[in-house]
Parts: structure tokens; C-alpha cells; sequence
């Protein structure tokens, strides 16, 4: 069912159906981690279950992250996407906001690159601005989360040498 309480009831009686293996072992391993009643809300979990989870939630979005690249970067964009990591973790990232905000970002990108933007800290300051300075339709104002986000993501790219 469709409906959200439909689904949690069947998530606690066991009768909830998966739609991966993936998924399985994620939820699996946060339940018998008994994380409900032992993991503080917004809470990172410990060693070793972040590990394990880090691993199967880069198996879940894995395919996605595949299907939102090619369907919306062009070549000559996916290219340099998929050889700077900067850019690639913002894109991985943009999987998990979800295909309309990968398709945005994409959009911003490939307009850079038909623009012969192919510069990588340049491509990587347009990527961030996409998420910071604009809504998920052009001009509007900026969604709080995603703004959010990017400015993680440009304070974690800045910090770590890739």
C-alpha cells in the first residue's frame, strides 16, 4: 500500500516486502541494532554498524546514481563528473536529494560545459551555487535543506584532498 501507516504497520508485523536485498540488510541492521530505543534522533550510529551501513547505503544508490548520470548529464559533462571527485560526490550526494534535484544540478553543469566551462574548480563553484543560490526551478529562491547541504558539502570538499 501506498499509505504511510499501511506501511509501517506491515514494517513492524514483518509483512513489509523490500524492494532490494540492499535494502533489506540496511533496515535489518538498524533494527537489530535495536536503534529505535538506543540511537538519538539525527544521531551518527557507532563503529562498526557505520562502516557496514556506509557500505550497503553505496550499494542502494549506486544504480540510481548510474541512471540519473546518464540520463542527465550529457557525455562531455559525465565525463568530467565521473574523473573529479569533488564533482562526483556532489553528484552521488544529489542521488540522495533525489532525481529533480540531480537534474537540476546536471542542468546548471551541462550549461557550464556547452559553454566550454571544463575547468574543474570551476565546474565544482557552479555546482555548489546550484545548490546555495537557487530553488529547484531557475530563479526561484533557494530550498533551506539543499542550501543546507551545499554548504556541507563545500566545507567537506574544501577540507579533504581528493
Amino acid at each position: 500500500s501506498d499509505d504511510v501507516i499501511e506501511n509501517m504497520k506491515n514494517i513492524y508485523s514483518g509483512k513489509y516486502s523490500y524492494k532490494t536485498p540492499q535494502a533489506r540488510e540496511f533496515w535489518k541492521t538498524i533494527d537489530l541494532s535495536n536503534a529505535r530505543s538506543k540511537w538519538a534522533w539525527n544521531s551518527i550510529p557507532p563503529e562498526p554498524l557505520k562502516s557496514g551501513l556506509k557500505l550497503v547505503a553505496s550499494k542502494i544508490m549506486y544504480k540510481p546514481f548510474l541512471d540519473n548520470a546518464n540520463r542527465y548529464l550529457t557525455p562531455q559533462a559525465r565525463n568530467i563528473v565521473f574523473n573529479e571527485p569533488r564533482l562526483l560526490f556532489h553528484f552521488s550526494y544529489a542521488t540522495w536529494n533525489g532525481s529533480g534535484w540531480f537534474k537540476k544540478f546536471a542542468s546548471d553543469i551541462n550549461k557550464a560545459v556547452n559553454l566550454g566551462i571544463t575547468n574543474p574548480d570551476k565546474l565544482v563553484k557552479i555546482a555548489i551555487a546550484s545548490r546555495t543560490n537557487e530553488g529547484l526551478k531557475e530563479g526561484s529562491a533557494p530550498n533551506s535543506l539543499i542550501k543546507q547541504g551545499g554548504k556541507k558539502i563545500e566545507q567537506f570538499i574544501n577540507e579533504i584532498r581528493f
